[in-house]
Parts: structure tokens; C-alpha cells; sequence
């Protein structure tokens, strides 16, 4: 429901915001299996224990786990880290448009401006979630795995979905009836 909630919501944002109905469709769904795809990282480490020695849990049983709370704080500190990135991206692309590039040269200019800078920010907090798995603690070391994880592929889909998405939909990714 609150993930439901936040989507919903972030949708109705952003086609305020660009104009758009496929740009929130794309933003929300590019979330949704950003998120579904770390879970399933985090439940395959600790609860099925696949590679659970490599970040440091040495138990009698081969799996841990999980807390409760920890896929909604994933997912709460995975949206906002994407919504940027997405953002991001998406007011470059809009910035060139309108000033009169064409659509596949506006998202060219756009990814050329604003990916270092997404990629960057996106190294720098899988870095830091990444330094999670040093702690002692098995809960700290799921929202390390679960969130480095969840910010590669948000930004790995950020940088390859949505300009794929934006150049082959063209002049229709910006329809607003």
C-alpha cells in the first residue's frame, strides 16, 4: 500500500512537471522493478544464503533474516535516490528540447550533460552502502547489500531505459492530452 501510495503520487508529480504521460509511467515502472530486483538480491543472499560469506555472516545456518522494515526503508531510500537521478536526466533532455533540438539530439545532449554527474552520485552511495557489509551487525549488512545493489540498477536504468525509451518514443514521449 505505502509503496503503491508513493508511486501513485510521484506519478501525478511528475506529469506536472514535464507534461507527460509516458515519463511518470516509465519513472514508476523503472522504481517498481529497480526495487523488486533488490529485494530479490537481498532475500537470495540472506534467506536462500547464496554468497552469504562473502559478506561476513559466518552462522551455523545458512541463512539469516530479514527484518521487517527493511524492504520499505530500501525501497523509501531507493526512491528518492532514483527520482533524482531521474529528474535529473529528464529536466536536461526537457531543457534541450525546448530549446529547439530535436528529440533524439535533445536526449543525446541530455544523457551527454547529465551522466557523469549520475554516475558519479551513483558510485559514491555504492561506495557508502557498500561500507554496510563491514558492520557486525546482519541487519546493517542487508540494507548495505540491498541498497548498493538497488542504486546500481536504478542508475544503470536510469542511464539505458529511459533515453531508449525517450529516443524510440520520440515526440510522443512528451504527449499530454
Amino acid at each position: 500500500l505505502v509503496i503503491g501510495t508513493i508511486l501513485i503520487l510521484s506519478m501525478l508529480v511528475l506529469l506536472v512537471a514535464f507534461r507527460s504521460l509516458l515519463i511518470p509511467l516509465q519513472a514508476a515502472i523503472t522504481n517498481l522493478v529497480t526495487a523488486i530486483a533488490a529485494f530479490g538480491i537481498v532475500t537470495a543472499c540472506f534467506q536462500w544464503g547464496w554468497g552469504i560469506g562473502l559478506v561476513g555472516i559466518d552462522t551455523n545456518l545458512d541463512t539469516v533474516p530479514i527484518a521487517s522494515y527493511v524492504p520499505l526503508m530500501m525501497f523509501a531510500v531507493l526512491f528518492g535516490l532514483s527520482m533524482d537521478y531521474q529528474v535529473f536526466l529528464l529536466s536536461s533532455v526537457d531543457h534541450h528540447r525546448m530549446h529547439g533540438a530535436g528529440e533524439k539530439e535533445s536526449v543525446r545532449l541530455g544523457l551527454k550533460s547529465s551522466a557523469r554527474v549520475i554516475a558519479a552520485a551513483a558510485l559514491i552511495m555504492i561506495s557508502v552502502f557498500s561500507s554496510f557489509v563491514l558492520n557486525g551487525d546482519p541487519v546493517v549488512k542487508q540494507f548495505g547489500v540491498g541498497l548498493a545493489s538497488a542504486v546500481f540498477l536504478a542508475a544503470s536504468m536510469v542511464l539505458v531505459f529511459a533515453p531508449a525509451l525517450l529516443t524510440l518514443m520520440g515526440r510522443w514521449a512528451w504527449w499530454m492530452p
